[in-house]
């Protein structure tokens, strides 16, 4: 998405002690120089409940001062799609099950850094206030990739089978294109495939969000995925010369691509 990035300003209603978000994302560009340089969600007033990628590849999600979590596993796959939900409830008996992290169907388990939040703690998420998807809210640290079928679900905490599932042939995880959940009164889903919709809810809630820059619609999504070029196999240093989602290359040096002929 580079420097494009969606808006919309939440209402007073929302829940901010239960939600989910499911978002499916390829990353372009990884060891950004920003501890935060590809942001997934954020909001904030007066303190952060954001989610990006740090500058070693490592997710963070950080929930207001109520807590976060920091994964040990990194993101550094540019040709695969990874699928990541963060699920909320903070009215949970157990501390551990207050955040829950899954990429591409699994719980994660395992963190650098893992505070909980108290029971009940309300964060930032969900107040009324501008939230972003795919940047800081001080206009920086933009997501650098691809984005689809994002759901947010308003007063819910639901696990990654709830929008994905197992392909029973090839055994890779697949997105389910209609999953049985609910939005609430807040919620969201963005398919992001029709080309001159892809900011348009789906969710029956009509909060359609703001687009900044352009949207731009690509046959490369988790069910289908093409070969771009390769940032991790390159003849240069550094990714700065990559575009587009890895479609463009502005040098004149070598760069294979993630798809073998």
């Amino acid at each position: 998405m580079a420097s494009t990035y969606l808006t919309r300003t939440f209402q007073s209603g929302g829940n901010r002690k239960k939600w989910t978000m499911s978002m499916w994302i390829k990353r372009s560009r990884i060891s950004a120089a920003s501890s935060a340089d590809n942001m997934l969600f954020q909001s904030y007033v007066s303190t952060y409940t954001y989610c990006p990628f740090l500058s070693d590849d490592r997710l963070r999600f950080q929930d207001g001062g109520g807590g976060n979590k920091t994964t040990t596993m990194k993101f550094r796959d540019c040709n695969s799609w990874y699928h990541i939900v963060v699920a909320i409830d903070t009215d949970l008996s157990t501390a551990d099950d207050r955040y829950k992290i899954y990429v591409n169907g699994e719980r994660i388990t395992a963190f650098d850094t893992s505070t909980n939040p108290s029971q009940g703690y309300e964060g930032e998420w969900n107040k009324a206030q501008l939230m972003n998807i795919g940047r800081h809210n001080g206009g920086v640290s933009y997501f650098d990739g691809l984005m689809s079928h994002i759901h947010f679900c308003d007063g819910y905490q639901y696990q990654a089978s709830d929008f994905g599932e197992t392909d029973t042939t090839t055994g890779e995880w697949k997105i389910k294109t209609s999953p049985n959940v609910q939005y609430g009164s807040e919620g969201f889903f963005l398919k992001m495939e029709d080309s001159s919709n892809l900011d348009l809810d789906s969710s029956g809630n009509n909060k359609t969000l703001t687009t900044s820059g352009t949207l731009t619609a690509t046959k490369d999504c988790p069910s289908n995925i093409f070969a771009t070029l390769n940032p991790l196999d390159n003849a240069t240093s550094g990714t700065q010369n990559f575009s587009n989602g890895n479609t463009t290359f502005e040098t004149n040096k070598q760069c294979r691509t993630t798809l073998g002929a």
